[in-house]
């Protein structure tokens, strides 16, 4: 197992007990996790003071780096980053119901085509991934149609028996 001597306790530890920093020649602090974590917690307003001074002085850099760090992220861990906005999509919806009735309305008036042609592929789509469901679907849709003719056909009959005099005949 490699070691290191942290520089502040003066402790020789397990690499393990080290941040890693690619900056250092051998990848890793030269203060170990427990020695940093006291440091933090003693000049905490000190290095946030220090932090926001440089979020000031250089913001194109700062956010540069916060691009690269989130594009980074979504490469390593797609899967991740989909359920996370699939999450985040759905806590809106429900927050703001009429925001998104405003906003599919409005986009409807402005982009008919677009929408009709996205709704379209939409229905392409599933239809593609879930044949089973859309099977079923018809199944029921056919169920339903036939339900509705022999309901209809019965009114048809009742509302001409009622019209037609005993003894005649319809």
């Amino acid at each position: 197992m490699l070691t290191k001597k942290c520089l502040r306790c003066g402790f020789i530890k397990a690499l393990t007990e080290f941040s890693k920093n690619k900056s250092k020649k051998d990848g890793f602090d030269c203060y170990c996790k427990i020695c940093k974590n006291e440091y933090y917690k003693k000049n905490k307003e000190k290095i946030k003071k220090i932090q926001k001074e440089y979020k000031e002085k250089y913001p194109e850099k700062v956010k540069e780096i916060s691009r690269k760090s989130r594009q980074k992220y979504k490469e390593k861990y797609p899967e991740k980053v989909k359920e996370s906005n699939r999450k985040s999509s759905q806590k809106y919806k429900e927050k703001y119901p009429e925001r998104i009735k405003e906003y599919e309305r409005k986009r409807k008036e402005k982009y008919p085509e677009k929408v009709k042609e996205n709704s379209r592929k939409s229905r392409q789509k599933f239809k593609k991934n879930h044949p089973e469901r859309v099977k079923e679907r018809s199944q029921n849709a056919r169920q339903k149609i036939k339900a509705d003719l022999n309901y209809r056909s019965m009114l048809i009959l009742t509302q001409s028996q009622q019209t037609t005099k005993p003894g005649e005949v319809a």
